[in-house]
């Protein structure tokens, strides 16, 4: 009996995508999925995003991925609908990685957009990327604080999206999401 492993639907979410020939935006769904590190075809996606896209985390995410450390987990999100044990580079938006720091709490290793996407390209087809991938995040089940530490040019995107500053720890960018956090 085969068994066949392929990235996992997790949830889909809502991002911006441009109408042609326009400067405006209208919601698009777009899905989140967990990639299965044991699949070699969901590695071969990763490892074709690696070489396409000319991204700052996306070594160190393959690096990781290969190591099938315990406790980490790989995201993207990607405007593929369905297929997901066929993954398609070109429709993949972004990758979260994760490592589990206690029951209910990860740490975001790496968050990384496809650099076309990015909040710096003013001219992006596709707009909310990182946001929507964090939104994901805090919707897991099983997660009740998120920890991160951003390269400092990053801090105020994570503001943004909800996180403070971890004073327990004496860094300045260390910031940290809670389900129970207070607005």
């Amino acid at each position: 009996m085969e068994i066949n492993f392929k990235a996992n639907l997790i949830n889909t979410s809502t991002i911006k995508k441009q109408v042609k020939n326009t400067n405006k935006y209208i919601d698009t769904k777009a899905s989140f999925i967990e990639l299965d590190l044991s699949s070699r075809k969901d590695m071969r996606t990763l490892k074709r995003a690696k070489s396409r896209w000319n991204a700052p985390f996306l070594n160190s995410i393959f690096s990781h991925a290969k190591q099938k450390l315990p406790n980490w987990k790989l995201y993207a999100l990607t405007t593929q609908e369905d297929n997901y044990d066929k993954l398609k580079t070109d429709e993949i938006l972004g990758f979260a990685q994760t490592s589990k720091y206690a029951p209910s709490m990860i740490n975001l290793e790496y968050l990384q957009v496809k650099p076309e996407y990015t909040h710096k390209n003013k001219q992006a087809i596709f707009k909310h990327i990182g946001s929507s991938i964090i939104d994901c995040l805090k919707n897991l089940e099983s997660v009740s604080r998120i920890n991160v530490t951003s390269v400092l040019e990053e801090v105020d995107f994570y503001i943004k999206n909800g996180f403070t500053f971890d004073i327990d720890i004496l860094n300045e960018s260390n910031l940290f999401w809670s389900r129970n956090q207070k607005k």
